[in-house]
């Protein structure tokens, strides 16, 4: 049993010697990687004309249905509207407000 002991003793120094030798390490850091570009192309998606266009229709018949037909509750047209507000405040609240661009 000592000389089991002994010898994991051994091995366990030999490899902490080896974790413990300096090693060279770089950080990382790039403007165009996937996850900033993947975002971009979300908003730049989510402002486009026909995505603009579908949301215009998409807050009329929700200001249709709440106030000329009452067959929409006040909670989802409000959601559609500010949904519709942060969506294409998206490019202003990170430029302006953040910082971001």
């Amino acid at each position: 049993m000592r000389k089991v002991q002994y010898f994991l003793k051994k091995i366990i120094r030999q490899w902490a010697a080896l974790f413990l030798l300096p090693s060279t390490t770089f950080a990382y850091s790039s403007s165009d990687d996937t996850l900033t570009t993947v975002l971009t192309n979300a908003v730049d998606y989510a402002q486009s004309g026909p995505a603009r266009a579908l949301c215009v229709l998409a807050i009329a018949g929700a200001g249709y249905l709440w106030i000329g037909k009452g067959a929409m509750p006040k909670s989802y047209a409000i959601a559609i509207m500010c949904g519709a507000g942060f969506i294409f405040g998206a490019g202003f609240i990170g430029s302006k407000v953040l910082g971001l661009i």
